[in-house]
């Protein structure tokens, strides 16, 4: 049994129906918005971890070394070849996976590295000039 604190002497039996209430809408605060969420929030907290990329970095390479000495390492090449692109008349820009892999996407690779860089150099480790000379020999 509760008491109030206002009214001593009144006696609550049970759960108070406006606890109950709120209870329940802060539980419902906790539900996703929309049910694409329920899909997307697991996969952002993942993300969110720094070792992250690198786990995935590391299942990809080991799948690729595994797929490039199997006997379906002929398939597994050709994907490579693969001819990818936008054709728009008579303006046509295909290339070839590896191509668009090589130049695209190392490209935006090693942007995201100097992001990084730069980032740390300015509000990270690396501000102290010290620990900036340190790397930079290293």
């Amino acid at each position: 049994m509760l008491k109030t604190s206002v009214l001593p002497h009144l006696k609550l039996i049970g759960p108070h129906p406006m606890h109950d209430e709120r209870q329940g809408n802060k539980d419902l605060d906790r539900l996703p918005k929309e049910s694409v969420h329920r899909l997307t929030e697991p996969f952002a907290r993942f993300l969110r971890i720094e070792s992250a990329g690198g786990a995935i970095l590391l299942a990809c390479t080991v799948a690729a070394l595994v797929l490039s000495n199997s006997p379906w390492s002929h398939s597994f090449l050709a994907v490579w070849e693969t001819p990818v692109g936008l054709r728009i008349g008579s303006l046509e820009l295909v290339r070839g996976l590896k191509e668009w892999i090589n130049d695209g996407l190392m490209t935006l690779f090693f942007f995201v590295v100097a992001a990084e860089l730069k980032r740390e150099l300015v509000l990270g480790e690396l501000r102290s000039p010290r620990m900036a000379a340190l790397a930079i020999a290293a």
